[in-house]
């Protein structure tokens, strides 16, 4: 099966070289194999995945098609949906603005954004959205299905759809996760940044990192080597994931991207990255607390764990979504990431444990 290699090229940030080897290493048997076993498992039409070990693209690869009536194979290069993945991206271009001084973490948000209104129970920060701690819902009963949602084009206009929404709790008092919350951060971006969303984060995440395939999800545009986007229908059926308009949440859950890409963008968040600096790091990966003094595993947005008796530190972050399923894990002390994406969301779906898998399997 082609896997879709492709030897990489450096990229920049902010004019300078970013230290990123452009080899790649040919394909591992063992972690093909784990591969193809993880897409039986999970009955996924397709999956593709992607390793990267102190810069270098170490291993990557697909099992299954990316579609299943034209039985056009899965690859390296196939594009998928983020889900929840993309709030990781969304936190790129926030920390950028940190960096720059044009955000304020602890502002409130009508700083920026004056048109999504004051809520009862306290100020709403980026930090508090970007930790998921800011009292701001998730889905809630009676929302429209992303079939039926308005086809934005502005991530202002979108602030429709969740600025009538309660604030739940007091800011601080409980980690709640919220990709509204994500929706509301795109907005203070955009200001902040004084460019649209959607032009921010190519010119300042996709191009200095050279994320060539990596995009918001626009309903009814054409994308290269874009997989079919598939929902189970039956013990053994699965059809077609009807046209979702994911404009109101891209910063939350409405990305594309490839294996490769996310290797790359996670590259980024290494130690030493020459996008972020070391404060920056620092800052993201420490964990918030709530008012009370507990901390959520949750810093700016990604996940952080120790695993295996607390000997490998993981910042992870898993996405769901109809038509797709995303992971992404950055093992920091060594250097590697791993990326994996399918075109289908199942009843049980892979995730930290099947991304140490892959890794594994490259490793032997």
């Amino acid at each position: 099966m082609h896997t879709g290699y492709r030897v990489w090229t450096k990229f920049l940030s902010v004019g300078v070289a970013m230290a990123i080897c452009i080899t790649a290493s040919a394909e591992s048997a063992d972690a093909k194999a784990y591969l193809d076993a993880l897409r039986t498992e999970f009955d996924y039409p397709g999956v593709s995945a992607a390793v990267a070990i102190d810069g270098e693209l170490a291993w990557a690869g697909a099992s299954g098609y990316a579609d299943v009536d034209t039985e056009r194979e899965a690859t390296a290069d196939t594009v998928y949906r983020l889900g929840s993945v993309s709030k990781r991206i969304t936190i790129a271009a926030l920390l950028l603005l940190y960096q720059e001084g044009k955000l304020v973490l602890d502002a409130p948000v009508q700083r920026h954004v004056p048109e999504y209104p004051e809520k009862d129970k306290g100020a709403i920060t980026t930090r508090l959205l970007a930790g998921h701690l800011a009292g701001v819902p998730h889905y809630m009963a009676g929302d429209k299905l992303d079939t039926k949602r308005p086809n934005y084009t502005s991530v202002i206009d979108a602030i429709a759809e969740y600025r009538d929404k309660p604030q739940l709790d007091v800011p601080g008092a409980r980690y709640q996760y919220s990709t509204y919350g994500y929706s509301l951060i795109s907005a203070v971006v955009e200001r902040a940044a004084n460019t649209p969303f959607p032009e921010y984060l190519q010119e300042s995440v996709f191009t200095p990192i050279g994320l060539s395939d990596t995009r918001v999800e626009r309903a009814g545009e054409s994308v290269p080597r874009i997989a079919t986007f598939y929902k189970r229908t039956g013990a053994r059926e699965i059809g077609e994931v009807d046209q979702m308009y994911l404009s109101y949440k891209w910063a939350g859950g409405g990305m594309l991207s490839t294996v490769e890409d996310l290797v790359k963008f996670g590259t980024a968040w290494l130690p030493g990255s020459a996008l972020f600096t070391e404060d920056a790091l620092e800052l993201t990966f420490t964990s918030q607390k709530t008012a009370d003094g507990e901390e959520t595993g949750v810093g700016l947005g990604w996940r952080i764990n120790r695993i295996e008796d607390e000997t490998r530190l993981v910042y992870h972050h898993g996405g769901a979504i109809d038509g797709g399923r995303a992971f992404i894990a950055v093992f920091p002390e060594e250097r590697t990431v791993v990326a994996l994406l399918a075109n289908m969301l199942g009843a049980r779906n892979f995730g930290l444990t099947e991304a140490v898998g892959i890794l594994d399997a490259v490793n032997e």
